[in-house]
Parts: structure tokens; C-alpha cells; sequence
């Protein structure tokens, strides 16, 4: 799988954004270390914008830290599918390690609490 040029253009080198649906591109060479790793779950609201942190516990004194912007689409999004896909690219593009993490009802619930999106019926 190759990530677009046109979008890569968007992402700092050590920064991540939603990508499409349900994934969230990472350009970084700094990958997890251990595919099964426990992740714990943050959200902290910024004004109008919610951030979304993914700690991977993969060393234990020093965690990756996966954060990103969400929106209602990708909150839909990840409300159908139940997991997040975390692709881990090169400048290039190229995917270096795909990363699923799979959500709870709770999870969701919460997210949707701090973005204040009801849970009935909710689509984009």
C-alpha cells in the first residue's frame, strides 16, 4: 500500500492525521515495537477540536504516543468499523508497520461525549 504524494504533503514528519474511513497515517520512522502491545485511549478537547491520543505501551518507561484531530466523519467511521487502522509511513509513502486498534461501546461513548455527539442515529 502507498500513501498519496498529494497527501503526505498535508503531514509533518512526526505528526498523524486521519487518512480515509477509519485509518490514520503516521509519517514516522518511530514504530511500535511489539504488534500486541497494550493501548490506552485519551481525548482531550482543544476549543471545538478533539484530539485523540493512542498510547502504545510497547517499552515500558518509554510509550509511543499516537495523536491526531478527529471529526465527525471519522467518528462515524470508526463508530461502524469498532477499530482505528494506525499506517506508519515513510517520506516516501510507503507503509512501514499497519497497527489495528479495536474499540470498545465504552470507547466510542466517550468519544462521542467529547465531541457532544448524541448516540442515536448519528451519521454524517
Amino acid at each position: 500500500m502507498q500513501i498519496s504524494r498529494d497527501f503526505l504533503d498535508k503531514v509533518d514528519e512526526g505528526s498523524c492525521i486521519p487518512y480515509r474511513n477509519n485509518e490514520v497515517v503516521c509519517v514516522s520512522q518511530d514504530l511500535p515495537l511489539i504488534d500486541s502491545a497494550p493501548i490506552e485511549l485519551e481525548i482531550d478537547r482543544e476549543g471545538n477540536n478533539v484530539l485523540l491520543r493512542n498510547i502504545i505501551l510497547d517499552k515500558e518507561d518509554d510509550p509511543l504516543y499516537v495523536e491526531y484531530f478527529i471529526d465527525a466523519m471519522f467518528l462515524n467511521s470508526i463508530s461502524k468499523s469498532k477499530s482505528i487502522i494506525i499506517l506508519f509511513v515513510d517520506r516516501s509513502g510507503e507503509v512501514l508497520k499497519k497497527l489495528v486498534i479495536y474499540l470498545t461501546e465504552d470507547d466510542i461513548q466517550l468519544i462521542r461525549s467529547e465531541m457532544r455527539v448524541g448516540d442515536k442515529g448519528f451519521t454524517v
